[in-house]
Order: C-alpha cells, then sequence, then structure tokens
C-alpha cells in the first residue's frame, strides 16, 4: 500500500508541475505575441514618418510648353461677357529668358503674346479682320517660377485621370490648393477659394493640359505672323502679365 501510495503520490505531483508549465509557457508566448505586435507597429509608424518627411512640396517647371485653361467660378458661364474660361498654349523658358502665349479662347483670344526678356522686347500680334502688331520695351526681371509659401500635403488624389499628391496652403481667408501629377512630378491643377464663416467658395482654377516638360526652341519665339520688328507699332506702356498659373508663374 505504501508503494502506491508512493506511485500515485509521484504521478499527482508529475501532473501539476506540467500543467504549471503549460501555464507559464503559455504565458510567455502570449506576451512575446504582443511584443512582435507593439514592434510591427512601431515599424509601422517609422515607416508613414519616413514616406512623409521624404514627400516635397509641388515645384513649378523651368521650361515646358502646355495648354492652360483658367476657370472663373464666379462668372456666369450663360453669360458672353466676361468670359468664365480662357484658354492659351504656352511656351515657357525661363533658363533662356523666353515666353510665349497664343490666346486661343476667352479675354485676348486671337492674341499672341511674345516676351523675350533675353532682349528687353516684347511683342504682341493680334489676327483676324483687324490684325496688327505692337512692340514694346521689357525692361522687368523675369519673374521666378515658384510656389513661395509653405504648402501642407493633404491626401492623394486623382485629377483627369492622373495620380496626384493635394497639397494646401492656408492664409488669412484664403486657400490654395495644388495638384502635382506623381508621374510627371508637374503641378497640373491649382485652385483658390475664399473661406468666410468656415464656408469655401471656390474663386479660380487653373489647369495645366498636354505638359511637355524641357528646353525651348529659340525660333519659337520669333514675331508671329510674319511680322517684323519695324512693321510693329510701338506701345510705350507696355503689356500686362500673363498668368499661366495664378501669379506664381506669371510672364
Amino acid at each position: 500500500m505504501d508503494g502506491l501510495l508512493r506511485i500515485d503520490f509521484y504521478t499527482s505531483s508529475s501532473s501539476c508541475g506540467f500543467e504549471n508549465l503549460s501555464k507559464r509557457y503559455s504565458k510567455r508566448r502570449h506576451r512575446s505575441s504582443w511584443t512582435i505586435m507593439f514592434m510591427l507597429f512601431s515599424l509601422l509608424l517609422l515607416l508613414i514618418a519616413s514616406v512623409s518627411s521624404a514627400r516635397s512640396p509641388p515645384q513649378l517647371p523651368h521650361q515646358f510648353q502646355a495648354e492652360v485653361q483658367v476657370l472663373s467660378h464666379l462668372t456666369d458661364p450663360r453669360q458672353e461677357y466676361p468670359p468664365s474660361i480662357g484658354r492659351m498654349k504656352v511656351q515657357y523658358d525661363f533658363d533662356q529668358q523666353l515666353a510665349r502665349a497664343e490666346m486661343l479662347e476667352g479675354y485676348n483670344a486671337g492674341k499672341t503674346f511674345v516676351r523675350r526678356y533675353d532682349q528687353k522686347q516684347e511683342f504682341m500680334v493680334k489676327s483676324g479682320e483687324f490684325r496688327k502688331c505692337e512692340r514694346a520695351y521689357l525692361g522687368d526681371t523675369m519673374p521666378v517660377p515658384e510656389i513661395p509659401f509653405t504648402q501642407e500635403f493633404v491626401a492623394m488624389e486623382s485629377v483627369r485621370g492622373k495620380v496626384c499628391e493635394h497639397w494646401m496652403h492656408t492664409h488669412e481667408n484664403v486657400r490654395v490648393h495644388v495638384y502635382s501629377d506623381v508621374a510627371s512630378n508637374v503641378p497640373i491643377r491649382l485652385t483658390e477659394e475664399n473661406i468666410i464663416d468656415g464656408q469655401p467658395t471656390m474663386l479660380l482654377t487653373f489647369d495645366l493640359l498636354k505638359v511637355h516638360v524641357g528646353p525651348q526652341n529659340v525660333s519659337s519665339f520669333t514675331i508671329p505672323d510674319g511680322y517684323e520688328r519695324s512693321d510693329c507699332v510701338r506701345n510705350v506702356g507696355g503689356f500686362p502679365y500673363i498668368h499661366a498659373f495664378h501669379y506664381y508663374l506669371r510672364f
């Protein structure tokens, strides 16, 4: 009997030991799982922070050609004047100090402006029935194409079927949205809105279409329609700035 009792006692003690060992192992494995999850979560946060810090706000190209469309949201599109939409074909080369805008639609439609900052002269040619050419001295420095304010990244969005970074800047009661094409790294849309009592009112939208980045051929900046400089009437006051991407890109 004593031997049997000793065997039963030994068997019972061994069973308790295995149960305790199993519980300790289970707790340790549970703690290990939480540790791994915490490490993975921390790594994810680091990756997100790294991507955010590596993201750069959009910059305007210094050499390109594009079609620019300007939409005035406060102008009734049903009325003939003033027009709510303007379109122009732009050739631009800041490095060579050249700019050209052919007005296709809207205010100044039918006119072509050529700015030769390299030669300190500018021309305006009007086509059509009342065709004419005017020239003026261009003594101004060509404005640098830049978005000068600090921009805050908002989100990734689709604009005209293109994957874009959405950036925003707020100053007092004005908010500016810039959408930059990820594939070309070129801003293709700018929208300005006014904030009154927390409610946004759309003002202007600039769209860059058919953008081709690269140096421009100087031969594209001659006086249009076969005019010579001597054919052009002198304009003492010169011509106003053309805004291709609000005042951030003007010439």
